[in-house]
């Protein structure tokens, strides 16, 4: 799996941004992608198309731009902690 971010995921994105690049390599290896981002513009939560199997934004409360941008790491963190635990959870669903 590859784990990607980006600021903020929109239809640009999809024109050759370096995290869709980086899905579309790891897609000729097999390889699935998961793109955390600080915002998403658009209705897309998977892009299948792109090898991006979840698309997760990080900002978990409304808040501002600053704010946001000031607590980014922090709100990666939990994130990833999320997205972790759901795949775990995932795992023993199946299992």
């Amino acid at each position: 799996m590859v784990i990607t971010g980006e600021e903020k995921f929109d239809g640009q994105s999809l024109g050759g941004k370096v995290p869709v690049g980086i899905s579309r390599l790891a897609k000729q290896y097999d390889v699935p992608v998961i793109l955390f981002a600080g915002k998403i513009d658009g209705d897309r939560v998977v892009i299948e198309e792109e090898n991006i199997q979840a698309l997760i934004p990080i900002v978990d409360a409304p808040m501002t731009l600053d704010e946001a941008m000031e607590q980014g790491p922090t709100l990666l963190k939990k994130a990833v902690e999320r997205t972790v635990r759901l795949i775990g959870f995932g795992k023993r669903m199946r299992g």
